[in-house]
């Protein structure tokens, strides 16, 4: 999910977007997001979670303002793993929006553009990711 919200973001020229591996470091600690901001050279930070019951999905995803630690958009998604390609686009959108980015013709088609619509397939590869990484 991480990665799908990295790239799809990093595609629009008005966004900086840091890279997963320079934010690794702070995964499963608490950490101020002003500190992380500052470590990073970024405004706002995106935090989130994702969590799995059978077939159903429920992601969390909140867009912070690192200056004055505010929200600027904050939502919960509620769905079928089937799905979780309609819900990371929608996610994508919403962030955009938050920040007020305006999209390029490119842009807007680059982001619509799909992976794979097979859920067991990118459930594999999400399996086989978690594997390598550790």
């Amino acid at each position: 999910m991480v990665d799908d919200l990295i790239t799809d973001l990093s595609k629009i020229s008005d966004l900086l977007v840091i890279a997963r591996n320079s934010t690794s470091a702070y995964k499963g600690k608490p950490v101020q997001i002003k500190q992380v901001a500052e470590d990073l050279g970024v405004r706002y930070v995106l935090e989130g979670s994702v969590r799995k019951a059978g077939d159903e999905i429920r992601i969390n995803a909140q867009l912070i303002d690192a200056m004055t630690g505010h929200h600027v958009w904050a939502e919960r998604y509620d769905g079928r793993m089937k799905d979780v390609f309609a819900l990371q686009d929608r996610i994508t959108g919403k962030i955009v929006s938050s920040l007020a980015v305006k999209l390029t013709g490119t842009e807007k088609q680059i982001i619509e553009e799909k992976g794979t619509k097979n859920v067991e397939a990118y459930d594999a590869f999400l399996r086989d990711a978690c594997i390598t990484s550790e």
